[in-house]
């Protein structure tokens, strides 16, 4: 072949690659405009600056500044209560890729900030943010991945912590056939919070959530055989460290309810931890320390067996060490924390 007719035909191809790629664009920008006209007529609150479409000419990217989506309203809770909600994003990239025509993947840049009812707003900012969404005609897959995430509560008195960290936070979520039901599941790394870092405190955690119906009514998500695994708990502390997994559910009225595997080094640590944190009382934490040091010393420091929680009691080699706050079912009965 001349080399006159190799060039035509490459410059051929190019031009018609951008042709398709600018069909592509003007595609894009129209989907997303459809998109946020249709959540408007939903009831939602939508907002933003600036939409841009770029990405030539590997992928399709639609920027989207000072995003804005809420509704008021929308979230209830499981005593039938609902609440709005308010979610927000410097910049929101829309990335489409002609390798993979079935997937999109939201990337949030900058800080965001979360708002449920008159909790909020809750800071997230991270080095890389991204969503990838996919699915077919009968489910869908969504996996979240941030870096180097920050999350700052509301600045209020009796917020939970100034500030949780973590290296890496995967979020995944998967839906059954014909969407009925939603698997979760999360891996975090380095997590830690101040008072954390002041007790030299580290922990690791892989968490799935399974056969959750697709309901707020958590007591259907119990009746239908939902669990929570926990797999490859890790914490650590300068001179300790324990190893947690199983399977928990909840019961009647709501508790976690199961059994977690324990592998523990210098137990009676995290039990004056526990004290400290308040998960129980300071004279529950001193006997919980001497029982746990009493065992482990005949063990090498070191002890293994069942951590057991039921009736909304963590028992571990029949040593007190924590008391759990139920989740609210529907229609349950009132009972006080044991």
């Amino acid at each position: 072949m001349r080399r006159g007719a190799l060039v035509a035909i490459v410059i051929a191809l190019i031009v018609a690659h951008g042709a398709a790629w600018r069909l592509g664009a003007d595609r894009l920008r129209t989907a997303v405009d459809t998109w946020i006209d249709e959540q408007r007529a939903a009831g939602l609150s939508v907002s933003h600056g600036a939409i841009d479409v770029g990405g030539y000419p590997a992928t399709l990217n639609a920027t989207i500044d000072a995003a804005r989506l809420g509704a008021d309203g929308a979230l209830q809770n499981t005593g039938g209560a609902t609440a709005p909600w308010r979610w927000s994003a410097d910049r929101l990239d829309v990335v489409l890729s002609a390798l993979s025509p079935q997937s999109i993947t939201l990337r949030p840049v900058g800080r965001q900030e979360v708002t449920i009812g008159a909790s909020g707003p809750w800071v997230i900012e991270a080095k890389k943010t991204a969503a990838r969404l996919s699915g077919g005609d009968d489910t869908w897959r969504a996996a979240l991945t941030l870096s180097a995430p920050t999350l700052t509560p509301p600045q209020t008195a009796g917020a939970p912590f100034e500030a949780a960290l973590a290296r890496t936070l995967s979020v995944r979520l998967a839906s059954g056939p014909g969407g009925e039901t939603l698997d979760l599941s999360a891996d975090a790394d380095g997590v830690t919070t101040s008072a954390m870092t002041e007790a030299g405190l580290a922990a690791r955690a892989r968490i799935t959530v399974t056969q959750s119906a697709l309901t707020e009514d958590l007591a259907a998500w119990r009746a239908g055989g939902g669990r929570i695994v926990l797999r490859d708990i890790t914490v650590t502390l300068p001179a300790a460290s324990a190893h947690l997994s199983g399977a928990l559910t909840l019961d009647a009225l709501g508790f976690p309810a199961g059994a977690l595997e324990a592998d523990i080094e210098n137990p009676a640590a995290f039990a004056k931890l526990l004290g400290d944190f308040g998960a129980v009382t300071p004279e529950q934490a001193a006997a919980a320390q001497a029982g746990l040091a009493m065992a482990a010393f005949t063990q090498g420091g070191r002890l293994k067996g069942p951590i057991v929680i039921e009736n909304g009691v963590a028992t571990f080699k029949g040593v007190t060490l924590a008391r759990l706050a139920p989740l609210p079912l529907r229609a349950a009965p009132a009972r006080a924390t044991p």
